[in-house]
């Protein structure tokens, strides 16, 4: 996807519970507050595949780029034990236009991966779960019992939104990793003018998902 992703848990009191990410020019840093006096942060910058770590370690590393940026960041990346830092390329795939075959059906990330932009890689897997156990529970009842047509049930009830979410991950992603100053300016002031309801919207795009099956 042209962006590497660091993740780490670190012992860090925030002083909010609202999860924040932070843009800067082909990089963003996002924190969220967990149990046990602990924080779960991610950081991304742009960069090829495979590019190694720096020689000094990740949190070397991470300090270095996050330089001046606001606090709490370079605290955060300071207070991470080195053992509790992972680093990882994101990679992404067009979305499938088909996930069954007969009576055999793909979930989760076999048939829908998405970058990690929107955070409902999990959340999805979740949700095909609940639709297959619905539609296989439908077949099954059926006289004569029809898997083929439940799997294929499932897939058209399933299949628009997660490719829409696969989407919606890989455009934010491009967005968000920007690094032409002149571009950023733009996309930032934008970002700010965003009306509160329209966001709301989409928040209530992703939570809600139609889960029922007719």
């Amino acid at each position: 996807a042209g962006y590497a992703v660091w993740r780490g848990i670190a012992d860090f009191v925030l002083d909010q519970t609202i999860g924040t990410e932070t843009w800067g020019s082909g990089a963003r840093f996002g924190v969220h507050a967990a149990a046990h006096e602990q924080v779960y942060w991610y950081a991304t910058n742009s960069c090829a595949a495979d590019m190694p770590c720096q020689s000094e370690g990740n949190r070397a590393e991470l300090l270095r780029r996050f330089q001046g940026w606001h606090a709490p960041i370079e605290a955060i990346i300071a207070a991470t034990d080195e053992s509790h830092i992972i680093r990882n390329d994101i990679y992404d795939r067009a979305p499938l236009r088909s996930w069954c075959d007969g009576r055999v059906a793909l979930l989760g990330d076999a048939a829908h991966a998405t970058t990690p932009n929107l955070g409902q890689g999990a959340c999805l897997a979740l949700e095909d779960g609940v639709v297959l156990a619905k539609r296989l529970a439908q077949g099954f009842a059926a006289a004569p019992v029809d898997i083929a047509a439940a799997l294929h049930a499932y897939e058209t009830q399933r299949i628009a939104r997660t490719t829409a979410i696969q989407r919606r991950s890989r455009r934010l992603g491009q967005i968000s990793q920007l690094q032409h100053p002149w571009i950023c300016g733009a996309r930032n002031m934008i970002a700010h003018r965003i009306p509160k309801a329209m966001l709301e919207r989409q928040m209530r795009w992703l939570f809600e998902p139609d889960l029922e099956v007719k």
